[in-house]
């Protein structure tokens, strides 16, 4: 079976997930308690002024109105205009976004760069010391709170040793690199802008590894349980028999097959990470996604809310869409399902 064909068949099964997401999303941001005109007016306006307001943002229309609106303009691409700032909710959104990309893409290398190794040894070495202390730190890596974790490496590094700044993107006295992607790093890399790229990853190591750090947990047991059951297959043991060293047996023969059970946990994460990023961008003042929602619902802005949740159902969806291309390049007989 061909593998566009795959992708598309994978894209329209994607489409009434979407649309269910769109519609709980409305009627959950719809549901909170508040009225959004009364927060736009102020406490002292009176109903005159309170009741304009509602109409001019279609607050007095049927919710079932108001919904048909929302989608005809989500299909336009219009999310909307922001109570709160009073600009279009995509301009906030493509403000913001780069920073919460950035960061999960950071905490997801950091994911793959240690929980993949660590996993790997962990199998390897079953039962004995490397086995035991990788355990170890699972353990205690997953049951770390992660907004505990960002307050002590807040105190730790910046507070006693002022290794590392508190929060923020990047420090007021540094420029920020020329937007091409909206990624520090990589900006500052692309324009050769070596100030910036140090600042920018002095800013970014707090709350990357705060993020990461469950993640890694779960990766690495992942990695781990995949290794031990593709090391007991037939074909490994046959590998083994042939007299081939174990580093080859375990790199070239078992390594990608175990990796698949992987591939679906770091995709998952990845979207799991711009949603659930809130406590970590609030601590550390970090500019994206999260801090945004979280304002916005602290004002009963529920068109950002929406915008905010648009966004990420729709990465994550995305994301999935990668796993399964990855499935397919990683084991292609899963085409032929």
């Amino acid at each position: 079976m061909k593998l566009y064909y795959l992708i598309g068949r994978r894209i329209l099964q994607v489409i009434p997930v979407f649309l269910g997401v769109t519609l709980l999303t409305f009627a959950v941001s719809h549901s909170i308690p508040g009225d959004p005109a009364r927060a736009i007016a102020g406490i002292y306006a009176n109903e005159q002024t309170v009741e304009a307001i509602r109409h001019r943002w279609g607050l007095d229309r049927p919710v079932y109105e108001q919904y048909g609106i929302y989608v005809k303009g989500l299909v336009q691409g219009d999310l909307g205009v922001s109570i709160q700032s009073r600009r279009p909710v995509m301009d906030d959104i493509s403000d913001r976004l780069p920073a919460t990309i950035e960061l999960a893409l950071f905490a997801l290398i950091l994911m793959c760069l240690i929980g993949i190794p660590v996993g790997v040894v962990s199998a390897n070495w079953r039962n004995k010391l490397p086995d035991h202390l990788s355990r170890l730190f699972v353990l205690i890596g997953g049951a770390v709170p992660t907004f505990w974790l960002a307050l002590v490496a807040q105190l730790v590094f910046f507070r006693y040793l002022g290794w590392l700044p508190s929060g923020g993107r990047t420090s007021d006295m540094i420029a920020s690199p020329s937007h091409i992607s909206g990624l520090y790093l990589l900006d500052s890399a692309l324009t050769l802008n070596g100030a910036a790229l140090v600042d920018s990853l002095e800013h970014i190591l707090l709350p990357g590894i705060t993020l990461a750090l469950a993640g890694i947990t779960s990766i690495t047991r992942m990695t781990r349980a995949s290794m031990l059951e593709v090391l007991q297959r037939d074909y490994i043991k046959a590998a083994r028999a042939k007299g081939l060293s174990r580093r080859k047996v375990v790199l070239k023969h078992a390594f990608k097959n175990a990796l698949i059970p992987t591939v679906t946990i770091l995709g998952m994460m990845f979207g799991s990470m711009l949603s659930g990023a809130f406590v970590v961008e609030w601590i550390f003042s970090w500019p994206g996604l999260g801090s945004l929602a979280a304002t916005s619902i602290t004002n009963l802005d529920y068109t950002t809310i929406m915008g905010v949740s648009v966004v990420i159902a729709f990465v994550y969806v995305l994301a999935n869409l990668v796993v399964d291309v990855s499935y397919m390049i990683l084991n292609p007989r899963i085409r032929l399902e």
